[in-house]
């Protein structure tokens, strides 16, 4: 009996030790396995990662490319518009800088001029002169476009870009409606502002014409509300189809034909407004009254962080 027990344990104790073997050995196996695994479709997460991330890196570059493409095409646009202007700009002043000084030349010819006179004459070129010196100042500081973070007052940049599109108002006989409030700062990129605030009179400019307003108005407005400086500008032209209102910031579309828009004005305001300066742009149509008339319109509000 003892040597059939000590058979038996000998037997069950090789049996055990063989089984443990075999588990361990499977163990092995399965983690062997599984480490392959592991390794093999950590392998491929990283290269799809890394493909996904290079495909990323090189949109964002594309993207990149393709705003500072659609930044100069827009510049482009908004300089040859802007000669214009100032070409009509210029013919007044120079107009009057050349009867003033041909009118003191015929004076003193006939021994007509009078100190007054001279004095008046001297003023009004002088008047003019300035008024030249400041449109060229305005245009040079719009066509270099340093992108420099600084404080500037809202109302000195509206007015500033009321100042370049002068000649654009007379000509097309647009009444501009102010009220801006006083004193409000931003810590910001006045430059972009201003072609931000060109390309939407330029978007109303065209509508009102298109449509034959005979008078034609646009309104601007500012003011501050909490940490913000608020911008709103607004035409009577009818407002935007309700169809088309939702893609107006959309690169490249236009409802005009090919020869008078190319439909970069709001896509780029959108994006100094929105990616530049990190504010807010929205349009909508809206019914107001003004002189006791009773308009619809589009209307653009901007908003800012003031600091």
């Amino acid at each position: 009996m003892e040597k059939q027990i000590s058979n038996k344990e000998k037997s069950l104790s090789e049996y055990t030790n063989h089984t443990i073997h075999k588990t361990l050995l499977i163990i092995g196996l399965l983690s062997f396995v599984s480490i392959t695994i592991a390794i093999l479709v950590s392998i491929r997460i990283d290269r799809t990662i890394k493909n996904y991330t290079d495909k990323l890196v090189k949109y964002k570059e594309d993207k990149v490319r393709q705003d500072k493409l659609l930044t100069q095409q827009s510049k482009m646009v908004s300089m040859g518009e802007m000669i214009g202007n100032i070409a009509h700009q210029w013919r007044q002043p120079l107009s009057v800088i050349s009867t003033a000084s041909t009118g003191m030349k015929m004076q003193k010819e006939f021994d007509n001029l009078t100190d007054e006179s001279f004095i008046k004459s001297c003023d009004m070129i002088n008047n003019n002169a300035q008024y030249l010196s400041r449109t060229i100042d305005d245009f040079r500081n719009f066509i270099k476009g340093d992108r420099n973070k600084t404080i500037f007052d809202l109302k000195d940049d509206v007015d500033s870009f009321l100042h370049l599109v002068n000649g654009s108002i007379k000509t097309h006989h647009i009444n501009i409606v102010l009220d801006l409030q006083e004193n409000i700062l931003i810590n910001g990129y006045a430059n972009e502002l201003t072609q931000c605030l060109i390309n939407i009179f330029n978007n109303a400019k065209d509508i009102l014409n298109e449509k034959n307003i005979e008078d034609k108005y646009l309104f601007i407005s500012t003011y501050e509300k909490g940490n913000n400086a608020i911008i709103k500008i607004r035409d009577n032209a009818g407002g935007i189809p309700q169809e088309i209102l939702p893609r107006i910031f959309e690169p490249y579309f236009t409802t005009k034909h090919k020869s008078q828009g190319t439909g970069l004005g709001l896509h780029m305001t959108y994006n100094l407004i929105v990616d530049g300066m990190k504010g807010s742009i929205d349009a909508n149509n809206i019914e107001f009254n003004h002189n006791d008339c009773d308009y619809i319109g589009a209307e653009f509000m901007i908003s800012l962080i003031k600091e």
